[in-house]
């Protein structure tokens, strides 16, 4: 994403606008995949947990 670049044309948009919206968007997909690898982590602990709970089943019921 970041390396991501358009060509130049006479009525194209401005590069400098183009290059910050790229540049918001590529930080805004790093964010939402940090935040994502962090909800994957805190569920399979969860899971791990509910695994080794005595008396719960898988599914979670009593």
């Amino acid at each position: 994403m970041r390396g991501l670049r358009f060509q130049q044309a006479l009525r194209g948009y401005r590069m400098d606008e183009v290059d910050w919206a790229l540049e918001r968007l590529a930080d805004e997909l790093d964010r939402a995949g940090t935040q994502r690898d962090g909800l994957l982590a805190r569920v399979a602990e969860l899971e791990s947990a509910l695994a080794s709970a005595p008396g719960i089943s898988a599914d979670g019921e009593r």
